[in-house]
């Protein structure tokens, strides 16, 4: 449970990330 989580957590920085690289871009 905790690991899904943290990995939720992950993916969800990962599309913030990509998103204001795309809006940057």
């Amino acid at each position: 449970m905790r690991n899904s989580k943290s990995l939720s957590k992950v993916n969800g920085v990962l599309v913030l990330y990509t998103l204001i690289i795309d809006l940057h871009m």
